[in-house]
């Protein structure tokens, strides 16, 4: 599939008019091909959900490199390719913090075309869940 946008902005007629009227001039994204090596970067997994040791699995098995997330006291240069966050057992607004302070630590060790997921639970599923906020006093 084919992208007119993409195209149309990367030719050099484009270009000039895509920069003489502000357009944004967008990278073609970096697509998995058949008999290509699945990624060329390490990927940071973090959190301590349920899914972390299956993804730990699923990585280990591709040969996926698994890079040491940094941390705001522990800063990293090393570029990765995604990061992958396990949010699977936040049940609460606190428990975020962990992934704010994860991403605000790696997120400019993200690569060219790097991927980011977070993994979580659907609100229906979940079991603990208790409302964050108290109903307004009449």
């Amino acid at each position: 599939m084919s992208d007119s946008y993409l195209s149309f902005v990367n030719s050099p007629w484009g270009r000039r008019l895509a920069q003489a009227v502000g357009l944004p001039q967008p990278l073609p994204l970096q697509r998995h091909r058949s008999g290509q090596q699945g990624l060329a970067n390490p990927v940071i997994v973090a959190g301590a959900g349920r899914l972390a040791a299956e993804v730990q699995r699923i990585f280990v098995a591709t040969d996926t490199v698994i890079a040491s997330a940094a941390t705001l006291k522990a800063p990293s240069t090393v570029k990765v390719q995604g990061a992958v966050f396990d949010a699977s057992a936040v049940a609460d607004v606190q428990q975020l913090d962990a992934l704010y302070e994860f991403f605000h630590a790696n997120a400019k060790r993200l690569g060219q075309h790097g991927r980011v997921v977070v993994l979580g639970t659907a609100p229906e599923h979940c079991q603990d869940f208790a409302p964050s906020h108290r109903p307004a006093r009449p």
